[in-house]
Order: C-alpha cells, then sequence, then structure tokens
C-alpha cells in the first residue's frame, strides 16, 4: 500500500515537473555525462530546433548554429557552458547568438549552466538554462543605433548621410518595412527629397519638388495640414489619387506620415512608413516613428542653424571686405572662435585653421597681452562693452597696431552666449602719427635753435661773467705767488671761487646743449617752480639788454609734474621772448612780465605768463597758436604752435586770453604726478 502511493506520488511529482519544463518559457537542456540529452524541453526546441534533442553535445557543436556575440564566430565545443558544466564548472550570464535553420534571422540567448551532482559530490551531467533576450539585443542594438545616427549629428555629418543612417536604423527594426524622410522646402510649400534609400528612384524623383496640400498624399498632406496621415489602402484612398500609378509600380500599399516639427513648432519635414500588405500602423511602428521624427528634427534643425551661420559670416565677411575691418565671434563656453577671411589674413591665421579664443589672444604683443586679458575678462564678467588699442605680433615678426571693439551677447536668463566684434588696423595711422611726431620735434629743435640765436647775447652774458671770474681769480693768485707772500687762506679762498665759476659756467653750457640736443623726450618729476627760476635765469641778460622785468609769484605748494626738462623750458623761453617783444615798445618802466603758478583742490598744476603789451587778436584771441599765425613781422607763426603741441603731447592744455586792463596772459594746465595729486587732494 505506501508502495503504491510513494509511486503514485513520485509519477504525479514527474508529471509536475514535466508540466513546469514544458510551459517555461527558458530553455531548460540537460545532458548526461555521456553527452546525450536528458532534458530537451519545448523553449529548447522552438530556440534551438527539435531535431537537436536526438544527437549529442559534440554533435550539436558541429553543427554551424551557434556563434559568439560577433555573429559570425563558432562558439567552440569546449567553450560552450554546457560542455564546461559538463566539466564541473559553473558559468553565468553567457551570451549566444543562434542561427536555426528554421529562423533565419536568428535570436539571442543568455545562458547559466551548472554541473549535476550526486548526494557524494559524484558528477553526474550537466544542465543549461537559456533565455530568449533578442528583444532586449534588438532594443539594445536600436539604442546604440540611435546614439550612432546623434554622433553623426554633433559631428556635422552632412544632413543626407545623417538621415540615409536614421532611416536604415528603422527599416532594420521590422520585416519588409521601407521609410523616407522628405523636407520641407523654404519657401514652405513644396517638398525635397531627404531620405528614401529602399524606395525605386523613379518614386522619389517623381515626389522631389512635389507641392503640399490638403490632397497630395500622406506627406504632403501631413506636412499641409500639421498632423499625422494614415493611408491602409494607397489604391482607393482620395489622398493618393495623384500618386496612385507611381505607388502600383513601387509595389506601396499602405503610407502613414507624420510632420516633423521644430522646438519652436515649424514644420520641417515628415517620416513615412511604406507596407505592402493594406493596414495602418502598429504600436511598434508607432513608437519608432515617434523616435525618428524627434531625431530628424534634431538633425534637420541644426542643418538649418548652420545654414543661418554661413550665411550670417558670409554678410560679415562681405560688411567686413567692405569696411576693410576684420569681424570676429568668441564663443568662451566651447573655447572656439571665429574670424572673416580678412580678419585671419590681419591676425596671420591660415584660412583652414581652428580658431580658440586662446589662439586670437597668443596674437597681441606679449608686452601688451597680460592688460588687454584683463580688460576682456572684466567685460565677459559684466556682460558689457569693451575697447582696446595695442599690438599685434605676427609669426613671421611682423608689429601691426590695431583697435579691438567687442561687445558681449547674452540669452534671456543673463548667460554669456558670444562676444562679437571687430578690429581695425591702425598701422598706417600710427606710422602717420610718428611720422608727424618726428616732424613735430624737429620743428621744437629748430625752434629752440631759434631761440639759442635770439638769445646768443643773453647766454654769452652768462657764460662770460664766471670766464671772466676764473680769469680775475687766476690772475690774483699768480701775483700773489709772484710776490711770494700770498696767505694760504687766502689762496684756498680764491681756488674755491674758480671751481666755483667753473662749475657755474658748466651748468650754462650743459642748458645750452640740452636745448639744442634732439632727443627731449625723458620724462621726469619736474618742480615747475624750479624749472622757472632757472628759465628766468638764463634769459637775464637779455632783460638788462631789454631793460625789462621779469617777476614771478609761485605757489610754494605746487605739486610736481612729470614732464620733459628741455620741452618745460622751451615753451617758457618762448612764452618769455614773445612777452617781451610784445612790451618792447612800451616804456622802460612799464616794460613787465609775471610769471605765475598755483593749484587747487583737484589734479592740476596751473602756470600762467601775462605781459603788458597790446594784447591778442579781440575777435578770436585763440588764433595765436594757428600754424603760421604772427604778430611780429619776422616771425615765422610756428612759435605759439609748437607750445601747444608740446602742452597737448603732456596731457594738458594751453589757452590766450587778453588781461583785464590791457596785456595778454597765456595759461598752461599740466596734470600733476598722480600720487602727489592724490596727497593733495586728501590734504
Amino acid at each position: 500500500m505506501d508502495n503504491g502511493r510513494k509511486e503514485s506520488e513520485l509519477w504525479q511529482a514527474n508529471e509536475i515537473l514535466a508540466s513546469i519544463l514544458a510551459n517555461m518559457s527558458d530553455a531548460v537542456i540537460v545532458a548526461g555525462r555521456d553527452e546525450k540529452f536528458l532534458v530537451f524541453n519545448r523553449a529548447a526546441q522552438r530556440m534551438f530546433g527539435a531535431d537537436i534533442a536526438q544527437i549529442t553535445l559534440t554533435e550539436w557543436s558541429d553543427r554551424p548554429c551557434l556563434y559568439l556575440p560577433d555573429k559570425v564566430t563558432p562558439f567552440s565545443r569546449d567553450e560552450l557552458p554546457l560542455a564546461r558544466a559538463l566539466r564541473g564548472e559553473k558559468t553565468n550570464n553567457v551570451e549566444i547568438f543562434v542561427r536555426p535553420g528554421d529562423v533565419p534571422t536568428g535570436l539571442w540567448t543568455r545562458v547559466n549552466a551548472r554541473p549535476l551532482s550526486d548526494a557524494d559530490g559524484k558528477l553526474l551531467g550537466g544542465m543549461m538554462v537559456c533565455r530568449d533576450i533578442s528583444e532586449i539585443k534588438q532594443e539594445e542594438f536600436f539604442r546604440t543605433g540611435q546614439s550612432r545616427v546623434l554622433e553623426m549629428i554633433a559631428a556635422d555629418k552632412p544632413l543626407g548621410e545623417v538621415l540615409t543612417n536614421l532611416v536604415f536604423l528603422m527599416e532594420g527594426q521590422a520585416e519588409g518595412l521601407r521609410c523616407s524622410i522628405l523636407l520641407l522646402s523654404r519657401d514652405g510649400k513644396h517638398v525635397r527629397h531627404g531620405a528614401a534609400p529602399n524606395l525605386p528612384e523613379v518614386y522619389v524623383k517623381a515626389v522631389d519638388g512635389a507641392p503640399i496640400g490638403p490632397h497630395n498624399g500622406s506627406c504632403g498632406t501631413a506636412m499641409y495640414t500639421r498632423r499625422p496621415v494614415v493611408v491602409t489602402d494607397v489604391m482607393t484612398d482620395p489622398l493618393w489619387a495623384n500618386y496612385r500609378k507611381l505607388a502600383r509600380i513601387s509595389g506601396l500599399n499602405a503610407c502613414w506620415s507624420t510632420p516633423i516639427l521644430s522646438p519652436q513648432g515649424e514644420v520641417l519635414g515628415s517620416f513615412a512608413m511604406y507596407r505592402q500588405e493594406r493596414r495602418g500602423p502598429v504600436a511598434e511602428e508607432n513608437r519608432l516613428t515617434e523616435i525618428a521624427t524627434h531625431i530628424a528634427g534634431i538633425a534637420i534643425e541644426r542643418q538649418r542653424q548652420q545654414e543661418i551661420l554661413r550665411e550670417r559670416e558670409a554678410r560679415i565677411s562681405l560688411a567686413a571686405e567692405s569696411a576693410d575691418v576684420a569681424f570676429w565671434i568668441l564663443y568662451p563656453e566651447q573655447n572656439s572662435a571665429w574670424m572673416s577671411e580678412k580678419g585671419r589674413l590681419m591676425y596671420g591665421f591660415d584660412s583652414n585653421l581652428p580658431l580658440t579664443c586662446e589662439s586670437i589672444l597668443s596674437r597681441i604683443h606679449p608686452d601688451e597681452r597680460a592688460k588687454v586679458k584683463e580688460t576682456y575678462d572684466c567685460s565677459c564678467a559684466l556682460h558689457g562693452t569693451f575697447e582696446s588699442e595695442h599690438r599685434l605680433l605676427l609669426p613671421y615678426g611682423k608689429i601691426r597696431w590695431v583697435i579691438m571693439r567687442g561687445r558681449c551677447l547674452k540669452d534671456e536668463h543673463g548667460n554669456l552666449l558670444e562676444i562679437i566684434g571687430v578690429t581695425l588696423d591702425v598701422s598706417a595711422q600710427k606710422q602717420a602719427d610718428l611720422q608727424l611726431q618726428l616732424q613735430r620735434e624737429e620743428m621744437a629743435h629748430r625752434n629752440r635753435v631759434s631761440l639759442m640765436g635770439e638769445m646768443t647775447a643773453s647766454f654769452a652774458h652768462e657764460l662770460n661773467q664766471p670766464l671772466t671770474a676764473i680769469a680775475n681769480n687766476a690772475s690774483a693768485a699768480r701775483r700773489f705767488l709772484e710776490r711770494g707772500n700770498i696767505e694760504p687762506v687766502l689762496l684756498q679762498q680764491l681756488l674755491q671761487d674758480m671751481v666755483a665759476d667753473s662749475h657755474r659756467a658748466g651748468e650754462v653750457i650743459r642748458g645750452i646743449r640740452s636745448l639744442v640736443r634732439k632727443d627731449t623726450s625723458v620724462r621726469n618729476l619736474l618742480n615747475l617752480n624750479s624749472v622757472i627760476t632757472d628759465t628766468v635765469r638764463l634769459v637775464s641778460s637779455d632783460l638788462l639788454n631789454r631793460e625789462s622785468v621779469v617777476t614771478t609769484q609761485l605757489d610754494p605748494q605746487l605739486p610736481q609734474v612729470n614732464a620733459a626738462l628741455v620741452q618745460m623750458q622751451q615753451v617758457l623761453l618762448n612764452l618769455i621772448i614773445n612777452g617781451l617783444d610784445a612790451v618792447a615798445g612800451l616804456p622802460p618802466s612799464e616794460r613787465r612780465i609775471v610769471i605765475s603758478t598755483r593749484s587747487d583742490k583737484t589734479d592740476v598744476v596751473e602756470v600762467s605768463v601775462r605781459d603788458f603789451g597790446e594784447g591778442l587778436p579781440k575777435d578770436r584771441p585763440e588764433k595765436v597758436f594757428d600754424h603760421f599765425y604772427s604778430t611780429k613781422q619776422q616771425g615765422m607763426g610756428m612759435g605759439l604752435t609748437i607750445v601747444r603741441s608740446i602742452v597737448e603731447a603732456h596731457g594738458g592744455t594751453i589757452t590766450a586770453e587778453n588781461a583785464p586792463d590791457r596785456g595778454a596772459r597765456i595759461v598752461i594746465r599740466l596734470p600733476a604726478a598722480r600720487e602727489q595729486a592724490l596727497t593733495k587732494v586728501a590734504a
């Protein structure tokens, strides 16, 4: 009784196990040590073929149906998971591509295998469980294909190539599926061919350039209505009335099309699926359509933006060539840049060289690069504008002076998008300015030489005095020596006087040399009170000869200025001699010139030279600074012009006015040295 019950229970358990194996979706295969299959369930027969159950593992491995993931290389018998299980090894998640005879497209399986042993651990055989992962792998390959198409878009591959790969990807997801992508032309009224690699050429040519409208096939209607259009039978649907013959020739019986829209809702084109059977789309095909239109929209929109950018660059280049300036755009986030052809020539870049923000910065002269970079960074931080005048150092050593102007552009959220700007080549202007400066310096030098001629008597007197004193002291010393009774203290005094007079003569000679020397542009901190005192001393003999007087009213707190000594002396000499000429016709008692200095709480130092002559032209006193204007019969009219150029070169101003009672006043204003100006303001 117990044996019968046990046999019944065992039979029932075997039936349950057989039912489980038969209904499992995973393939279960068990082999004994002799490699004969003991279990080969229905799922295994469906995956690998029913006839495999009648052969051995070795015979199965000899058949070309089990492949490595490359789908080309056959699995070797020793590496098969079941063979390894028969050797006592465990394997997990081994992927095998299976191509049985009745499944030409093949399928993918993921295999786990285990050895089978008795209670004593003796190896009895092996078992492997195989799961069909074809759908998972297909989705994996599909996503990989999408990534590949997106990478092509990012790499700016030609639009036709991108769309063709996208169509191939979609067609590969279903048997017998053909697809096409059409583009909407710029006029918004006609379609253009995008991609249709598996449609007949006659069909592609006929559709290219066709109008869109409410009855213009699936694609033309979808673009016109901006909604998906499904035609399950093109031979009867009125939308295909004008294309029915073409569809029959091409073997097309069903077509559904979806418009491709930009993020702004603008129609860019359409994506269509074609079938030989008369039906509508299934859920999977709708999913593929949604993915295809999204990716196609990205590709078409990017290509349109690239076209807009190229057209913009072409217009900018044309404007740049017409205006003879360089246009450029910096993209800080991408560290890239664009520059017009004129700009590439100006900066010395090859026409095909990719540009970055750093490469443009590297062309700036090393001595000025840091300052320009600071200006640029400050502008980017503030999202404002900037301007810089600097030098470019080109690869072949040429120096080019330029003015760079730029403006930062930002989006609605305040994020910096790009910096656009222009660069003007001002090298010719700089060269002209240099030549003009040289001419001014030459004129100033001639003016100083002319002044020397007018002051010959004064200089001779200044030089004659110390020389005469030296001669007199030397004669006195010789007489004392001849007498033999000179006192050492007296001799020492005579020698000291001779040394002092020689120094005085040397100073006069150095002053003369500095006035006639051409190179006078070196600037130092000067006290204009001292310069005025020394200059008045230089003309002291002229004052005696002209029976004139120069008085000074000097501000003892006058700040220093940063100026060239000789040029300041030249300015004062011109003004003093002009003043002496202006009072020459007056009685000696009225021949006066007053030189005064003062400063206020600002950073300006003021020097005025006032005479008591006839004054300046009443209609326009400033005309005395005009070129070749002179009130003297023998004057060239360049003295005050040169004075003005010197003052302005020092960042100052000069004005002329008539004094309230009589005479003229020339007022010079120069910037005080910065450190002293700050100190004065603080005080």
